[in-house]
């Protein structure tokens, strides 16, 4: 009888760490040193990835911009557009699930995890348009998830909140669930800590370039026309979550032949660019000479 208690303890141990493992966010291996994955978009989105525009830009003024691919990972400092009718889906690796909108850019300008302590540090800056958060509870108390623009930075821990960037002098924030603290930015970007507010669920708040927050009002009716895309996200971040495992494991995959493809298409650009330059130099040696003669008849 005793043997029979101690297996059945010994199989009630194995099957709770089991559990405990199972229920925790997957994270980048050794092999996998993303943190986030563009889980889905439509029409047209664009990335930026840093140290390409030497290859892609072809003209003075031209920005390097590449297609991106559904289930594509990103990395801090990548930059993505999208254009009308667009948007771009991003699952970050803690659970928290983002919606770009149609003409919209972003910047991951903070996007980090350890793999020993499940620490995740993310920063989305928002240039222009709007932005649809569903964060999840950290389960490191350190974690970090922000949003910021030209005029502020918003904080959160486990919540749902919109934030919408018409231009670089005006920021509004709605928030659906939890609480967002909300504070304006100095001449240099960074978080005044003074001007933080608190935003509850149901209110939002503006804020102006280099002003204070407003005090925190009821959410108006152009605020509440994003609603249902809340709840969509929110539906849509329980199956992500639920998915994270094999959304890790895809995205290795599709890295390697989404650089096969990126690599042709600056294999061509490249080609077109030294035919440009080749252009230029004969232009360049020829300028102020005579064509040679025409042979008589």
């Amino acid at each position: 009888m005793g043997k029979r208690k101690t297996a059945i303890f010994v199989f009630g141990v194995m099957f709770l760490v089991l559990w405990l493992f199972m229920s925790i966010p997957v994270y980048g291996t050794e092999e996998d040193n993303f943190s986030a994955t563009l889980t889905d978009y439509d029409g047209e989105v664009l990335i930026q990835k840093p140290g390409e525009e030497e290859v892609l830009i072809q003209k003075p003024g031209e920005e390097a911009w590449l297609l991106v691919e559904k289930d594509m990972p990103l990395e801090q400092s990548d930059r993505i557009r999208t254009g009308s009718f667009a948007f771009a889906e991003i699952l970050i690796d803690d659970g928290s699930l983002v919606t770009v909108e149609q003409n919209s850019e972003i910047t991951l300008s903070e996007l980090s995890a350890d793999v020993g302590t499940k620490k995740i540090e993310s920063t989305i800056f928002l240039a222009f348009g709007r932005l649809i958060s569903n964060v999840a509870r950290f389960m490191h108390r350190d974690s970090r998830y922000s949003v910021q623009t030209p005029t502020m930075v918003a904080g959160v821990r486990g919540t749902e909140f919109v934030v919408e960037a018409t231009d670089s002098e005006k920021t509004d924030v709605g928030v659906f669930e939890g609480e967002v603290a909300v504070g304006c930015v100095d001449y240099d970007g960074k978080l005044i800590k003074e001007s933080e507010v608190l935003v509850a669920h149901g209110n939002q708040t503006s804020v102006q370039r280099y002003k204070r927050p407003l005090r925190p009002f009821a959410l108006k009716k152009e605020m509440l026309l994003h609603k249902k895309r809340v709840l969509l996200l929110r539906k849509k971040a329980i199956e992500r979550r639920r998915d994270l495992p094999k959304i890790v494991h895809r995205r290795l995959k599709v890295h390697k032949e989404t650089l096969k493809k990126w690599n042709r298409t600056k294999q061509e650009r490249l080609k077109i660019k030294r035919e440009i330059i080749k252009r230029k130099k004969h232009q360049k040696r020829t300028k102020g000479k005579l064509p040679p003669p025409r042979p008589r008849r």
